[in-house]
Order: structure tokens, then C-alpha cells, then sequence
């Protein structure tokens, strides 16, 4: 066909439009603006977007609680600097009380030692070697008369006073008369050993004679033409006594002053002499006369007294009951 016989269309008119039931673009911005209609699904939707934030929300604050709470604890266990301070003291405290107590202890054990020292040094302790009330037969030597003679306390003035009571009791031609000392110790009757006698007799004796004493000791007088003292000892230790009598001999005269030693003025130093084959040590005085002297009878035994003939009787009884 021809184009000059095609119909030329007009053009949309937009009242036209509106006019058979169309929307004017007025109506369709005015539904743009509007909010949608609102649906049950998408109200169940909102309702359940609500309903998780919500339950977010509440974890979110039970967990910020919790973490509250944790911090709390934790601050709570952390000293603050006055309680590590007082902490701090307390310890110091502690330290020097401790520091103190033992010291105490220490001291008091100190003290104690020294008390117990001077408690046996002024009363000796006595081993309890239990002895019969009647004669003995222990005597290192056989005597013409034996007598037991109790010691009411164990000190030198008890000692030096029973020893001149009894010497003063003993006839002067009765011979051998020996003296068997004892304490009352608990129940029973107890002799002297040697060290104690020496301990409480002779308080300048070497500490190392002493260690070498036996048990036995043999105290008393010979008595013929005036009265002797004697003293028997029995020893463990040759070797250690000896020198102890060496080393005790610069004392000897005046620690047994009263018991055995005569009184008088003594020369300076002892003197060797020898009699029935046996070595004495003598002390004389300024004008000859015996002070004290000492002999060992055998390695066993040791004998001191003032006289030479008492050393030679005494010897004699020694050799007929040891052969």
C-alpha cells in the first residue's frame, strides 16, 4: 500500500485515558507514597524479628550481668594495697614471733643446763650398788675390824667429821680397822665408789684421774703405835692415773688435809724413794717427817697414806689376799 493511504494513528491522549479507567501518573505517585496494605504473614514475620531481638537482647544483657558478676569476683579476690599491707605486717609479725619463741627456747634449755650442772655439782649422784647391813667380805684388803659407817649427806664437812669421829673411837694397837661407807640412797644402803670419794674429798683432782677409777675403795686406819689413815682405790686405768697423781700432786697435800695428809709445812715438790720393790712418791715436810705418799700396789690398785710402815702392813695384807 501506499503510504499515502495508510492511516496515520494519533497519539494517546492522556485525559482520553483517564477518561476509560486508567491512572493518572498524580494516582500512581499517590500509591507509590502510601504504605503498603499490611498482611498476616508479614505481620507473623515482624512479630517474629521482634521476638529473636528480643530474646537477643536478653541474652546479651545476662551475659553482660554475668560478665559484671565475674569482675566483681575476681576484684574481690585481689588484695587491695591496705590489705597486702596488713598482710604484709602480719607476716613480719609472725616472723618475729617465731624468731622469738625459739630464741626463749633456746635460752631456757641454756639456763636448764647450767642449773642441772650446778644442782650435781653441789650433790653428787650415787650409783645405787646395794649393800648388806651385815660385815662385808668386798674389802680390797682383810682388816682386824670393819665397821659401817652411813654418811647422813655427801659433802667434805660430813666427811671430815665421820673420819675424825671414827679415828677418835679406834684403839691404838687394834690394827687394821676399816671403815665401810655408805648413803642412804631410796631404800637401801649404798657404798661410795672411788670417784665420788675423791669427788667430795679432794675437789682439786684432775678430772681425767677421776675418769680412771673403778668402783671398790678401802677407807681406814692402822692403828700400833699411833693412827694411820688409809685410802685403797681401785683403778681401770693404769697409764691415765698415774699421770693424774703427777699432775695432782701440787694439790694432793691440801685437798686431803683432814683425811689423810698430815698437817704442816710441806716441802716443794715429791720424792722417789723405794720399799719392798715398789716405786712410792713422798711429800716430806721441812723437817723429814711424811706429809702424804702414794704407791700402786699393782696395776689394779692405788694406795695413798702418811706413813711408810702403814704402805708396808698394807702391802703385806694386799699380796696375801691377792696371790
Amino acid at each position: 500500500m501506499p503510504p499515502e493511504n495508510l492511516r496515520k494513528v494519533p497519539e494517546p491522549d492522556n485525559r482520553s485515558a483517564t477518561k476509560a479507567g486508567g491512572i493518572s501518573p498524580e494516582q500512581e505517585n499517590y500509591f507509590r507514597a502510601v504504605k503498603p496494605i499490611r498482611t498476616y504473614e508479614r505481620d507473623l514475620a515482624e512479630l517474629v524479628r521482634e521476638k529473636e531481638a528480643s530474646q537477643t537482647k536478653v541474652r546479651l544483657e545476662e551475659q553482660k550481668k554475668r560478665e559484671e558478676k565475674e569482675q566483681a569476683k575476681e576484684k574481690s579476690k585481689k588484695p587491695t594495697p591496705d590489705i597486702e599491707r596488713r598482710a604484709s605486717d602480719y607476716s613480719t609479725v609472725k616472723k618475729v614471733a617465731v624468731f622469738g619463741l625459739v630464741f626463749l627456747v633456746v635460752l631456757g634449755g641454756i639456763l636448764l643446763s647450767f642449773q642441772v650442772a650446778r644442782i650435781i655439782q653441789n650433790k653428787k649422784v650415787v650409783k645405787e650398788i646395794p649393800v648388806e647391813r651385815t660385815i662385808p667380805a668386798d674389802t680390797i684388803i682383810r682388816g682386824d675390824l670393819v665397821r659401817i659407817v652411813p654418811l647422813a649427806e655427801l659433802n667434805r664437812e660430813n666427811l671430815v667429821g665421820v673420819i675424825r669421829n671414827e679415828s677418835a673411837n679406834t684403839a691404838d694397837d687394834s690394827g687394821i680397822n676399816i671403815l665401810y661407807l655408805t648413803q642412804q640412797a631410796t631404800t637401801m644402803d649404798v657404798s661410795l665408789n672411788a670417784e665420788t670419794f675423791l669427788e667430795i674429798s679432794a675437789r682439786g683432782a684432775p678430772p681425767s684421774l677421776l675418769r680412771a677409777l673403778g668402783e671398790k675403795i678401802t677407807f681406814g686406819f692402822f692403828a700400833k703405835e699411833n693412827i694411820s689413815p688409809f685410802l685403797i682405790l681401785e683403778i681401770e686405768s693404769f697409764e691415765h692415773t698415774f699421770a693424774g697423781m703427777l699432775a695432782w700432786e701440787k694439790n694432793l697435800a691440801g685437798d686431803l688435809r683432814d683425811l689423810i695428809a698430815k698437817s704442816g709445812e710441806a716441802r716443794e715438790n715429791f720424792e722417789d724413794t723405794t720399799v719392798r720393790n715398789r716405786d712410792l712418791r713422798i711429800l716430806r715436810g721441812r723437817a723429814g717427817e711424811t706429809i702424804v705418799l702414794y704407791s700402786f700396789l699393782d696395776n689394779r690398785h692405788l694406795l695413798i697414806t702418811d706413813e711408810i710402815e702403814t704402805f708396808r702392813e698394807i702391802l703385806d695384807r694386799f699380796l696375801l689376799a691377792h696371790r
